[in-house]
């Protein structure tokens, strides 16, 4: 199967602020699209992320 994804905004923690994302932290928000993503991409399937994938940490 080929899938089409975009902008994730993985690590973005302002994204939480900024949006209405249902997620009470960035590393809750991470996981479920982490978890979501294996339950439906195999490794038959091809996918094309556009746009951002995520942002870097800050430490």
């Amino acid at each position: 199967m080929i899938y089409y994804t975009s902008d994730l905004h993985l690590c973005h923690i302002n994204l939480l602020k900024q949006s209405n994302r249902p997620f009470l932290d960035i590393e809750n928000m991470n996981e479920t699209i982490k978890d979501n993503w294996n339950k439906k991409i195999n490794d038959n399937d091809i996918v094309y992320i556009l746009g951002d994938i995520g942002f870097p940490r800050k430490k």
